[in-house]
């Protein structure tokens, strides 16, 4: 009986054998015709994991384009929403990064291009810092009367927000208006955060948002225009100053005919100078008993220098003249 199985298989082996590689060679080319490999592409959004506290974060991009390649079936049982695009924030520290998109495809795709491969991270840590709440008077009050004192509740705020933004920051004013007025009042004073060119600072808070002041008007003052001179501490050693300006350089201020009428200017406080860098400073000014001013704080700007720093810069000039 063995012998006759053993018989029958090895009979025409060869014959058989081609016949069997012929009929998987005619199964897969069938079947690859009825659901042949294709590509296609996908649009879809970027999942953001690991994502550090303190930090105000932006990216170039939400979302990634992927090609994938697999069998036609496999495109009918599946759609963009089974394919995942993740990006991974772990241990990223402050600043811009590159970080590469990790694409998850369903079983039986092959992934073939991400665009883009990686996307542009940028970390802002949050910050808060302090200023003085500054006051700027508006308009004009009544005729006859002139400004005699300002009083506010808070002299400090704080600032917060993304570093970036908050470095920016120059100054955080509030703004009075006095047309018509003929009597003390109070007012509340909502608080900007200004710049350098005097620009309000988006994307920060301001604690408080806002300050209560009571202005105090006066009859029978006199006022006059005189000059702001800044008081400046020493320089480092090897080092001068350069340039001085001052913003406002004049000033009204306002009193008694006998008080104001000996002043020709007014000080500011003092500016230390210990570093060897420029520096742009809002400082409060040295107010007389018996005289007021409307905004008693100016911008000062001081430039600086090493000492002998201009004679070495014509030096080069001097040996190409000879």
């Amino acid at each position: 009986m063995i012998a006759k199985v053993r018989d029958l298989v090895q009979r025409n082996l060869l014959v058989k054998v081609i016949s069997l590689l012929t009929a998987i060679v005619l199964w897969l080319v069938v079947m690859n015709d009825q659901n042949p490999s294709i590509e296609n592409n996908y649009t879809i959004p970027i999942i953001v994991e690991d994502v550090p506290s303190g930090y105000k974060i932006t990216y170039s991009d939400d979302h990634v384009r992927i090609r994938v390649k697999g069998p036609r079936s496999n495109f009918v049982d599946h759609d963009s929403s089974d394919f995942k695009a993740r990006l991974s924030l772990a241990d990223l520290k402050e600043g811009s990064h590159d970080v590469k998109v990790e694409v998850l495809c369903p079983q039986g795709f092959d992934l073939l291009e991400v665009t883009p491969p990686s996307i542009a991270v940028f970390m802002d840590p949050f910050m808060e810092k302090q200023f003085r709440a500054d006051l700027t008077l508006t308009g004009s009050p009544a005729n006859g009367k002139t400004v005699a004192d300002i009083e506010k509740d808070n002299a400090m705020v704080t600032v917060v927000g993304p570093k970036s933004a908050v470095d920016t920051v120059e100054s955080v004013v509030g703004y009075i208006g006095l047309t018509g007025n003929e009597e003390d009042f109070d007012l509340t004073v909502p608080l900007k955060a200004l710049d350098e060119d005097g620009n309000e600072v988006g994307n920060i808070r301001i604690h408080p948002a806002s300050t209560q002041v009571h202005v105090t008007l006066a009859r029978g003052l006199s006022k006059k225009i005189v000059k702001v001179n800044p008081v400046l501490g020493n320089v480092a050693p090897g080092y001068q100053v350069r340039k001085v300006i001052v913003v406002p350089a004049q000033v009204e201020i306002a009193g008694d005919e006998k008080v104001i009428g000996k002043l020709d200017s007014i000080w500011t406080e003092t500016i230390p100078l210990e570093g060897t860098d420029d520096i742009k400073r809002t400082v409060r000014l040295q107010v007389p008993a018996g005289v007021t001013i409307t905004n008693p704080e100016v911008v000062v700007s001081v430039d600086i220098e090493p000492v002998g720093q201009k004679a070495k810069a014509a030096d080069p000039a001097a040996k190409a003249d000879k």
